[in-house]
């Protein structure tokens, strides 16, 4: 595979994160606006109002990520295919990555009751925001569309595609990965979701080290993302997990699921270490981080 001369700093990677903030922010604001003024010349006409919160999100992410991936790779003149969703890494590798996905799941749930229980949400107007943003019932389509498809995809491919990429490019591994980790739970804006998106991240970035597929990282994500809106539906209830608590209060998960969940994600990780070879040195400070497939 050629070499690009593809390489970000650690400064450059904090000002995309940054910039990819303000536009969402900005997006998600006119893209508001614009429908507030639909709904209120909705009721004016007779028509009931429609919440868009999800739907402003979704395009406003697309948007932000669109403008920066397409600047970020002509102001290195690489070609698109820089971010080839490389599907034979995706069949090679979908087993040990489903079962850190399922870990995954089971991780950040236990890792959200201990936050809730550390930091409670400061009123009912807070929670009741994140928690129709992911509600199915008053969201059917938006929801699903917002957090399994947009999300995943525009976030690895500005984070893993972008980011992590070009980090690698001129830091050591472990080190791309902590800071692009940091700066994916920086943007959420949710301290509420910050460990989950930083572990989500870390797992994402060394599935991408060791793989390089985009596609594995994007379903990960989204796994992760609609095991949130989907677990109430599960055929089981379990205490902490898909079990809605008392109000006021947080059930943690029993231990067996939190030793299950170590247990997935340790397997996972072994079972990826063992189908991927090892990693190479990079052609720093340019070139193509190191191509991980086999020969």
């Amino acid at each position: 595979m050629p070499d690009y001369p593809f390489s970000l700093a650690p400064r450059r990677a904090v000002v995309l994160a940054l910039l990819f903030l303000g536009l969402q922010l900005a997006f998600g604001f006119l893209l508001g606006l614009f429908l507030g003024i639909w709904n209120a010349v909705a009721a004016v006409a007779g028509y009931p109002s429609a919440d868009f919160g999800p739907l402003s999100i979704a395009i406003g992410n697309t948007l932000a990520v669109a403008f920066l991936v397409r600047r970020e790779l002509r102001r290195h003149s690489v070609p698109r295919g820089l971010l080839a969703l490389r599907g034979g890494a995706f069949v090679r590798n979908f087993g040990p990555v489903l079962i850190l996905s399922a870990g995954l799941v089971i991780g950040v749930s236990e890792c959200d009751n201990l936050l809730r229980s550390v930091l409670p949400m400061p009123s009912a107007w807070t929670k009741a925001f994140f928690d129709t943003i992911g509600n199915l019932a008053v969201h059917p389509v938006s929801t699903p569309l917002l957090l399994v498809v947009i999300a995943p995809v525009t976030e690895e491919l500005l984070f893993r595609g972008v980011i992590l990429r070009g980090l690698l490019a001129t830091m050591k591994p472990g080190r791309a990965i902590l800071l692009s980790s940091a700066l994916f739970m920086a943007i959420h804006l949710n301290p509420w979701q910050f460990p989950v998106a930083f572990f989500g991240g870390l797992i994402f970035g060394w599935i991408y080290l060791r793989t390089r597929s985009l596609a594995l990282c994007l379903s990960s994500h989204a796994l992760v993302n609609a095991s949130a809106i989907l677990a109430a539906g599960y055929p089981f209830t379990i205490p902490g997990f898909n079990l809605p608590p008392p109000a006021d209060r947080v059930i943690f998960q029993p231990w067996w699921l939190d030793l299950f969940a170590v247990a997935l994600l340790m397997l996972g990780a072994v079972l990826l270490h063992l189908r991927t070879p090892p990693t190479q040195p990079f052609a720093a400070p340019f070139g193509e981080p190191p191509l991980l497939d086999p020969a």
